[in-house]
């Protein structure tokens, strides 16, 4: 069986849809030559999405209809958040960067809050600086190489029913990536 490669490059030009109104939800559409790629922005939605009916792709429709994930190219994979639980290791990382840095320590509330910034302007944010700081970006540097250092599949492990349903993808035919 075709070994399962996360980190697989596409050679397709993709290039992004602009907004549409009928968008389906849960989906980027983004336009490439030829086909298109799915950007699933949530697991769950991508199995609902495969078991909606059957393939209309005639060129992929072998593929298509185990799977049931019509005409798509290739599934496009946020790590953080939608792979894996990483949580409590990106939580527990930020709180060793801002106590080894004389920095009060923070909730995990404030920690959830702090993930829709960028991870400098995050660490500016848990310190009450401008989010243009240099403070942050330091401090962002050190939580990299921190969190990087301590990732495995404890610290960082696939979601339940993840890893069935990139085989199950990886086994069909469907192309994946890691954005």
């Amino acid at each position: 069986p075709p070994s399962l490669s996360l980190r697989r490059t596409l050679a397709l030009p993709l290039h992004l849809s602009p907004p549409h109104p009928r968008r389906r939800g849960g989906f980027m559409r983004l336009g490439a030559v030829p086909g298109s790629v799915r950007l699933a922005l949530s697991p769950l939605l991508l199995s609902l999405s495969m078991m909606s009916g059957p393939p209309t792709d005639g060129s992929s429709q072998t593929r298509n209809q185990k799977t049931f994930l019509r005409s798509a190219s290739a599934v496009l994979w946020d790590v953080d958040g939608t792979l894996v639980d990483s949580t409590g290791l990106g939580f527990t990382a930020t709180n060793e960067v801002l106590s080894t840095n004389g920095y009060r320590m923070i909730e995990e509330a404030d920690y959830k809050i702090g993930c829709r910034y960028t991870t400098p302007e995050r660490f500016n944010f848990h310190v009450e600086q401008p989010l243009s700081s240099e403070v942050g970006q330091q401090l962002g540097e050190i939580f990299d190489q921190t969190y990087v250092k301590r990732v495995s599949e404890e610290t960082a492990g696939l979601f339940d029913g993840m890893e069935q349903l990139l085989r199950s993808l990886a086994l069909s035919g469907h192309p994946q990536g890691v954005l």
